[in-house]
């Protein structure tokens, strides 16, 4: 008797709306004055940003009250979010990341406060987002 594989259905596609509100108690790595931090967002692990927010300068709790939409086909969703140090003469500084998971059932609207993880290992600050669910 022969078996067949059977193809598992894709995942059907699930529309959220990301927001990164705020980000408070970063690590200054800056030499003169403070950070001017920006944060990067990643889904599910990918090396390319889904988004990125603006620059605030000079500040340690910024506030960016920023918010993008985003269509996945996952059951289960990663959230990764990355500050950076804006610098004009080198390389941006990264400050920490944060990764929030979530699943449709966690919705319709997940707010969550997650401790940046520093270079070290260490808390570098934290960061405050929603994963809100949307309808198709």
């Amino acid at each position: 008797m022969q078996r067949i594989a059977m193809a598992s259905p894709e995942p059907k596609a699930t529309r959220y709306r990301i927001s990164i509100h705020s980000a408070s108690d970063l690590e200054d790595t800056d030499l003169i004055g403070k950070s001017d931090p920006y944060c990067k967002v990643f889904f599910d692990g990918s090396m390319v940003p889904a988004y990125q927010t603006k620059v605030v300068k000079n500040c340690l709790d910024p506030v960016w009250e920023e918010s993008f939409e985003a269509t996945r086909h996952s059951e289960l969703l990663y959230v990764t979010v990355e500050v950076f140090d804006h610098d004009r003469l080198r390389k941006d500084d990264r400050i920490g990341a944060a990764t929030v998971s979530c699943r449709p059932s966690d919705l319709p609207v997940l707010r969550r406060t997650a401790r940046l993880v520093g270079r070290k290992g260490d808390t570098s600050g934290h960061v405050c987002i929603s994963v809100e669910l949307l309808p198709c």
